[in-house]
């Protein structure tokens, strides 16, 4: 990865995903509630709070059977399994995410800090080095003459 590869934006559409799987495993409960209490209004023979029509038994008939398909669907098991699983598998990804900014961060810190830090060490050694071997070189020459 780049040093400008753009992590917010990364995460920002992972946490949009996860919210929106984790609304999902919770909406159709708050559905079915929804027509439930829609369902007991327009039984009554009520008006609808949101419209002000009188709900007559074909609009009760069919609250009840939307009801009842979303209730089937919240009850499917494989489908609550495929859909935790799926965000099982966004959060892990979004694991995954954070584990490979922080290994990024390491390794900018360690090109920008650490490895000049060494290079400067080691020309300081070089240069200890090429010293210690000028001084060789004299006291041999010393010893000759």
């Amino acid at each position: 990865l780049h040093a400008s590869f753009d992590w917010s934006a990364c995460f920002d559409g992972l946490k949009s995903q996860i919210d929106e799987k984790r609304n999902l495993l919770s909406e159709n409960t708050h559905l079915v509630k929804v027509f439930e209490r829609a369902s007991a209004v327009a039984a009554m023979g009520a008006k609808c709070v949101v419209c002000d029509r009188v709900c007559g038994p074909s609009e009760a008939e069919f609250i009840r059977k939307r009801a009842a398909a979303i209730k089937a669907s919240n009850q499917d098991p494989q489908s609550e399994m495929k859909r935790s699983r799926e965000l099982k598998e966004l959060v892990d990804r979004e694991r995954e995410g954070l584990r490979a900014r922080e290994m990024q961060a390491e390794l900018t810190k360690l090109n920008e800090v650490s490895i000049p830090t060494k290079k400067k060490e080691l020309a300081r050694q070089k240069e200890e080095l090429d010293k210690s071997k000028e001084q060789v070189e004299s006291l041999k020459e010393q010893l000759r003459l």
